[in-house]
């Protein structure tokens, strides 16, 4: 059975945010921590991780 156009971009979304959350379990950004400090990486990190909660959500999936 094929997914709708809507269907397919709800779970691409709901996918790109699992994939984000993943992959910032490996994240050393040691160039912003040099340069910016943790605070500015823990910021950053937060940003990411709201962004990739965005997408689930957007995939209609809690």
């Amino acid at each position: 059975m094929s997914m709708t156009k809507r269907e397919i971009r709800r779970e691409a979304n709901f996918r790109a945010g699992l994939i984000l959350e993943s992959l910032m379990n490996d994240w050393e950004p040691s160039d912003l921590l040099k340069k910016h400090g943790q605070d500015t990486v823990d910021a950053i990190t937060t940003e990411i991780l709201d962004i990739a909660e965005k997408l689930r959500n957007r995939g209609g999936r809690a």
